[in-house]
């Protein structure tokens, strides 16, 4: 129920800055950059590493010379080809997503910080036959970030998020290019 209502909640901050932006000039930047995610599994005494790679969109509305609002998705993959004596017997693939947003504040012309929160969500399909497994797991997840304005309407965008899962320890970082309109 928890999750519910911070997807309500991000979704209505989404929408608000939606159409609060509608007619706006020059205040609206939207990302789009690489996203690499470090996963780290335990369970008991095994312990795996894997790295996902995908894309995060970003959406940064200000309100004012300084404050503002950015919300991002994000999606990273994993797909892993089970062999055993050079056979492929199977396949695994493990997903990362998540939805936040937070302020903004523009410290000058050309940096601007911002703060993330939202969901997480961890998604692992095994299918080795004639077994089939999937485990799904939703978190907390928070990050911090920034904007550089190259020039007025292009900007770097970079930040990292953390999330902690059952089992399961994501540190994801992006990197991206806007443009501001």
């Amino acid at each position: 129920m928890h999750l519910k209502k911070t997807a309500i909640a991000i979704l209505f901050t989404v929408s608000t800055g939606l159409s609060a932006g509608a007619g706006a000039t020059e205040n609206t930047t939207i990302s789009l950059g690489f996203v690499n995610s470090h996963a780290k599994l335990k369970i008991d005494n095994l312990s795996r590493s894997d790295n996902l790679h995908g894309l995060n969109l970003k959406y940064r509305y200000e309100f004012n010379d300084r404050f503002g609002v950015v919300t991002s998705v994000l999606r990273s993959k994993v797909i892993y080809n089970i062999k055993n004596q050079g056979q492929k017997t199977g396949s695994a693939d493990a997903t990362y997503y998540s939805l936040t947003s937070g302020p903004s504040y523009r410290l000058n012309q050309y940096v601007s910080t911002y703060a993330l929160a939202g969901i997480g969500h961890a998604r692992f399909n095994g299918n080795i036959d004639p077994f089939h497994k999937t485990f799904t797991h939703n978190a907390f997840t928070a990050g911090t970030g920034f904007q550089f304005n190259i020039t007025q309407n292009v900007s770097l965008d970079t930040h990292y998020e953390y999330a902690q899962f059952k089992n399961l320890k994501m540190n994801t970082f992006t990197a991206g290019v806007g443009y501001r309109f």
